[in-house]
């Protein structure tokens, strides 16, 4: 983003991935140690908004973890991600690529 897009009076919205892979941290055995991937989008509007994935973002396996708008809202979604009036949706991506595990354990 620029600084004028930081500047925009008029956006009302943000997506922002945070990267798994980057700057890992290192096993016992000095091995990297991957972390999953998260996705957060943010609605500032207050009206719904509907989020389109760039292709090798939507390609992953992503689920839904947190809907601060509609707490029944999890699991798989796909590539237009609509998110509800002033809230924020947070989905991840396993590192392992096995299934996210949701509720508590």
């Amino acid at each position: 983003m620029t600084e004028q897009n930081w500047a925009d009076p008029l956006a009302r919205s943000i997506a922002m991935l945070i990267d798994g892979s980057i700057d890992p941290d290192c096993g016992d055995d000095g091995s990297p140690l991957r972390d999953d991937d998260f996705l957060v989008l943010i609605n500032g509007w207050w009206e719904p908004m509907t989020f389109t994935l760039p292709d090798a973002i939507s390609a992953r396996c992503w689920q839904v973890v947190c809907d601060t708008f509609d707490g029944t809202h999890i699991g798989a979604p796909n590539r237009h991600l609509r998110v509800g009036p002033r809230s924020v949706v947070i989905c991840t991506s396993p590192a392992d690529g096995s299934p996210v595990k949701t509720g508590l354990a």
